[in-house]
């Protein structure tokens, strides 16, 4: 079963703690919600994780008896760096390409097969610029999905955006009960934990107690 394990994880900028102490483990199979208000250290988690920035303390991630923490951890490409004219197709070939800029031989399938999951291969020639909001957002799940990862990171899908009702939170959790991957998704504000395997409430980077 894979396994992510955070033990006394932390964050800091120049001194100032951003997440303290956190303790907490997530399974195959998990869709998570790390929830708080601006500033509560939810960005930074999920930075911390894919070693985008340093952190404390240890992180493993382990598939039974095996250590594996060099495992596919994939979160969506910025879109503020992205031309409007791009199509959903290539937004979706990026995923592909992030850590090789050579096209893999099965590329075509993939993106068709994630396009299709996320019912989007009808509109896979039209520009990103032309989709709405919610189907830009599936656009970046399928991004996601061609790449076969094993712990998936989305921080802030959007703050006004209807999670518990949408396709996006539909779509996703689909993938990781089908393929035992490990979701955490940064959301703002409280979180109903009936729509979430598991909540990791954050308030001034620390790991908030139950109520």
């Amino acid at each position: 079963m894979l396994k992510l394990s955070l033990s006394h994880f932390g964050v800091s900028y120049s001194g100032i703690p951003a997440i303290v102490d956190l303790s907490v483990e997530l399974t195959s199979a998990t869709l998570a919600a790390v929830s708080g208000v601006l500033g509560a250290g939810k960005s930074s988690l999920l930075r911390a994780i894919q070693g985008r920035i340093r952190h404390s303390g240890e992180m493993n991630i382990t598939d039974g008896d095996k250590i594996c923490n060099d495992v596919t951890i994939a979160s969506p490409i910025e879109r503020h760096m992205l031309k409007a004219e791009t199509s959903v197709y290539q937004f979706v070939l990026l995923g592909l390409l992030q850590k090789s800029w050579t096209r893999p031989v099965y590329a075509e399938e993939r993106i068709i097969g994630a396009l299709a999951r996320c019912n989007l291969l009808d509109k896979k020639d039209l520009p990103i610029s032309a989709l709405t909001p919610s189907e830009m957002r599936l656009a970046e799940l399928a991004q996601l999905f061609v790449q076969n990862p094993k712990i998936i990171l989305i921080d802030q899908p959007d703050v006004q955006m209807n999670l518990i009702n949408s396709d996006y939170l539909k779509c996703l959790s689909s993938w990781v009960k089908e393929y035992g991957t490990i979701a955490l998704v940064a959301v703002a504000g409280a979180v109903d934990s009936t729509h979430f395997d598991q909540v990791i409430p954050l308030s001034n980077g620390h790991l908030q107690a139950a109520a």
